[in-house]
């Protein structure tokens, strides 16, 4: 398989690459042509005692991580400070995914129920429920308009300011279904709600007040797809897995066309193969990009 590539940097030359070759890719960052980015390497940012599966940048650019019931903070310098514990009173709390609100409050997905942690880091549980699905809610959002919405099993549901809850899409409504719903992620402009169906290797753009979602949607292959993020550019990335061949993640700008990130060195996926959490973001002096978290350890994808 070759594909066109211009290397990024002083020069612009274009040239035959085989994408799946074993090259000395060492002297330079990324290429990329109209559908594909290759990069050398992901950078090692920190590594914790503790399996983690969340990560997020609040309001100020600190950066987040979320573990079975406990959240914590990492600093510029790389310390990591235990920022809040969940009561797990019925054993199934288990922090899947977290999105800091304007005001700096933390909300999180964590299977059984929504937490919101204020800027203390005091947890209060806003809604329990056995929410269905292999890891029941996995991921949290806020709208311009301060609605909560959720995931979990193949359904997105919207909480009102007064926790009001309405189902908003159903997986079921698609043909082929939504398989399994773990991320979701509004673009920049709050039109399109982007929902990664893992088992069914998909990511849906779902418009945001259409009443006709389903022949108004757009679907787009996907390799495990599972969470998203945003940058300022109006780009959505959708973290995926799976052998080296394939890509690592997935983005979509702003007129809904997808261009494929490939990693030639990838980072050493163990148990944490099956889960890849995302957050744009630029922690201290370290890079703009990707934050990923692998297993129990976060990289940097420079983008």
């Amino acid at each position: 398989m070759k594909i066109n590539i211009i290397i990024l940097g002083s020069l612009s030359l274009l040239f035959q690459y085989p994408l799946f070759s074993q090259v000395n890719m060492s002297d330079y960052t990324a290429h990329q042509n109209d559908t594909a980015i290759v990069m050398d390497s992901a950078k090692f940012l920190i590594e914790l005692d503790a399996a983690i599966h969340a990560i997020a940048f609040n309001h100020k650019n600190k950066l987040y991580v979320g573990g079975k019931n406990k959240v914590y903070s990492i600093d510029n310098d790389n310390n990591i400070k235990t920022y809040a514990t969940l009561t797990d009173t019925t054993n199934k709390t288990v922090i899947w995914g977290m999105t800091f609100d304007s005001n700096g409050n933390l909300f999180i997905a964590a299977h059984d129920r929504i937490v919101r942690i204020d800027t203390l880091g005091t947890p209060l549980t806003l809604i329990q429920e056995d929410f269905k699905g292999p890891c029941g809610v996995s991921d949290v959002r806020i709208d311009s308009a301060n609605n909560l919405y959720i995931v979990y099993d193949n359904i997105i549901a919207r909480y009102d300011t007064g926790l009001n809850k309405k189902i908003v899409v159903n997986g079921n409504d698609f043909n082929p279904t939504i398989k399994w719903a773990v991320g979701i992620e509004f673009d920049v402009n709050n039109e399109y709600i982007f929902v990664g169906d893992c088992n069914g290797k998909k990511l849906f753009i779902i418009p945001y007040k259409s009443n006709n979602y389903v022949d108004e949607s757009k679907v787009i292959p996907s390799n495990w797809g599972q969470y998203l993020t945003k940058d300022e550019h109006e780009n959505i990335y959708l973290s995926m897995h799976g052998p080296e061949t394939f890509p690592e993640f997935l983005i979509v700008d702003r007129n809904l066309k997808k261009k494929e990130i490939y990693l030639h060195n990838r980072p050493y996926q163990t148990e944490g193969i099956y889960k890849k959490a995302i957050a744009y973001g630029q922690h201290g002096s370290y890079e703009k990009g990707i934050y990923c978290i692998i297993g129990n350890k976060v990289y940097v994808y420079p983008i």
